[in-house]
């Protein structure tokens, strides 16, 4: 539980270009509760500055910047960059809310059939992932940190969520230590109901929950439309909206 200010940061979207010329333009947009004005700064790895912008949002709350990166630190498996992202929401010349995150450079592309990470094919070697431990369920950090390293030790750079919303700080540990995943927006439990039209907003409400918490994690590369169920109308409605929120990466149909 915590207190927010009356104006403040709704929701942020970070997406990545990469040009021909080795240059990373990063694409951000931000969602306010009111007009205001948003500063920004993106940090190397290595903690040097790899930019500044400002950006007045409308009244509706919404605007938009690019920062171009001349000399990128991509982010991949092997490679596992993070950027330093710091935002700060002002009024009237008055800070009144700030944010950081950390983001990676990274662009999923489909070219005639091969499947891209920066423009370099790659090959997936995965496993699925289940909260689930000798000693119960409770996911503490120690015990999905520890799941991540046997996965890794295993020569393994891939994973699948199952079946539920993952732990966010299990696909942070994704971007830190350099594991792609498929996340999975959960309707595994419920698929009985995939050919009833009143079920439609669930799956709906699932999508927009899963996409939107976890857009900006460089670690997801694709969405997992639920898990060994009927392709259905239903099922398909919930694909085109998870591509609606989040046209930079693939959708499955595990």
């Amino acid at each position: 539980l915590f207190a927010l200010p009356q104006l403040n940061f709704k929701d942020y979207t970070a997406r990545t270009t990469i040009k021909p010329d080795g240059t990373a333009t990063l694409h951000l947009d931000f969602v306010a509760s009111a007009a205001a004005n948003v500063a920004g700064r993106l940090l190397a790895p290595d903690g040097r500055s790899a930019g500044d912008f400002e950006v007045a949002l409308s009244a509706d709350g919404r605007g938009s910047s690019e920062l171009v990166v001349s000399h990128p630190q991509l982010w991949t498996a092997e490679s596992p960059w993070l950027y330093r992202l710091e935002l700060e929401l002002t009024s009237a010349g008055k800070a009144v809310q700030k944010f950081t995150d950390r983001i990676g450079l990274r662009q999923v592309t489909i070219e005639g059939g091969i499947f891209k990470l920066n423009g370099t094919p790659i090959k997936l070697r995965g496993v699925d992932h289940h909260d689930i431990w000798p000693e119960g369920r409770v996911a503490t950090e120690e015990r999905m940190r520890r799941d991540l390293e046997l996965i890794r030790g295993a020569n393994i750079n891939f994973i699948r969520t199952s079946h539920y919303p993952p732990h966010p700080r299990l696909i942070e540990m994704c971007d830190e230590m350099g594991i792609y995943v498929d996340e999975e927006v959960p309707y595994i439990h419920g698929r009985e109901n995939l050919k009833k039209s009143d079920y439609q907003d669930a799956l709906l409400t699932r999508a927009r929950a899963t996409v939107m918490r976890d857009k900006n994690r460089p670690s997801v590369i694709f969405w997992s439309c639920g898990n060994e169920n009927s392709i259905t109308k239903l099922g398909n409605n919930t694909a085109k909206c998870v591509k609606e929120l989040d046209p930079t990466r693939p959708v499955t149909f595990p």
